[in-house]
């Protein structure tokens, strides 16, 4: 993972032939129209029929149109030949990691596996009350920290402090978080 770039409200880096940009808020921001191949082409859009989570029932509001494009995952389904859907039960019945391949290594991009950094890497073993089923979401929680301790292994998503992308290892019984760019904004 190369940091290409960086700015008041974002950060850009280089995974392999994929750009991935980092929003200031700590979202990571790749439809399909923005990731970009080797070249600098657009990769399109995803597939008709993408998993984007276990249940449909969560897609509601703004997120109500793509109900329809929502495909149960109840074991890793391969979206194309870098990306693929993997179920981590536990905070929700549908909660889904996506996991990013490619000569650079594996990006893991997570919704809710974390919710406070701060605590959680430090101490896994800690949940959230918000998670449907506590002991599900530890053991996803505890799998996917143990992957990403891993050479080459990043994480990106949701609750992590800006930039959102960063590097897991292993410290005391927990783990540390190395983020690949200084703050945004």
């Amino acid at each position: 993972m190369e940091l290409l770039s960086t700015g008041r409200h974002h950060a850009a880096f280089a995974f392999g032939g994929l750009r991935v940009i980092s929003l200031r808020d700590g979202c990571i921001d790749m439809p399909p129209t923005r990731l970009r191949d080797e070249h600098g082409c657009a990769l399109g859009e995803l597939p008709p029929a993408a998993p984007l989570a276990g249940d449909a029932g969560v897609f509601t509001g703004r997120l109500a149109p793509l109900r329809e494009r929502v495909v149960p995952v109840s074991r890793e389904v391969a979206i194309n030949d870098w990306a693929t859907a993997v179920p981590t039960p536990g905070h929700t019945p549908g909660h889904t990691v996506y996991r990013i391949t490619g000569d650079a290594g594996r990006l893991l991009i997570w919704g809710d596996t974390v919710h406070v950094p701060t605590l959680q890497f430090d101490r896994p073993e800690v949940s959230w009350e918000l998670d449907g089923d506590q002991p599900r979401a530890r053991a996803a929680r505890a799998d996917l920290l143990e992957q990403l301790a891993r050479p080459q292994h990043f994480v990106a998503g949701a609750h992590l402090d800006s930039p959102g992308i960063a590097r897991v290892t292993p410290a005391g019984r927990g783990y540390a978080l190395e983020y690949l760019a200084p703050p945004i904004g």
